[in-house]
């Protein structure tokens, strides 16, 4: 009898030298990753399920195997790849169309205009394959700050005695009225 294989979900970011991946396989054991210049082939056994995943991508553009890391995290395999060549990515696979299992990750995601935090030089934590050393386990999230001028704010019990905010009437006076008609096409 065959092996049935699984195609697990991936997320994925870029910035201008590297692309993010996340490929989700909750406890994943067995992991293999193949990862070439044009290419990346993952298989991995789900621990908690029993289920064998496989996925093989073509990428957009060419990529450093030599430079690149992976992570296997309790949830998923986590893998940053570097780019051969600096730019944005126009997709991440070379065949354009939409794939039932990619998606783009929304808490790594930055457009080419943004700046500030930048994962490619950052250590995205657990040791192994070179991802870094950073431990989550001892984050203080009560270090983590907040709004400059907001200090006050942490021992406010409620929103109560909030008076003087009035409505649109508090404001000048804005009317509906004043709005040209649609033209008809």
């Amino acid at each position: 009898m065959a092996t049935e294989t699984y195609t697990p979900h991936i997320r994925w970011a870029q910035r201008n030298e590297m692309v993010y991946l996340k490929v989700d396989v909750d406890s994943a054991t067995d992991v293999k990753v193949d990862l070439k210049e044009e290419s990346l082939k993952v298989t991995a056994k789900g621990e908690n399920n029993g289920r064998l995943y496989e996925i093989a991508l073509d990428f957009f553009g060419k990529v450093k195997s030599e430079e690149s890391s992976f992570v296997v995290q309790p949830r998923y395999i986590e893998m940053k790849i570097f780019k051969v060549e600096e730019g944005y990515w126009d997709r991440l696979l070379k065949e354009g169309g939409k794939r039932h299992w990619l998606s783009v990750d929304w808490n790594k995601w930055k457009d080419e205009d943004e700046s500030g935090d930048d994962l490619a030089k950052k250590d995205l934590g657990a040791g192994a394959q070179g991802f870094g050393d950073y431990d989550f386990g001892n984050m203080n999230l009560g270090d983590m700050g907040g709004m400059p001028g907001m200090e006050g704010l942490a021992g406010m019990g409620g929103l109560g005695g909030l008076g003087g905010m009035g409505g649109a009437d508090a404001e000048e006076d804005v009317s509906d009225d004043e709005l040209p008609d649609l033209e008809e096409s």
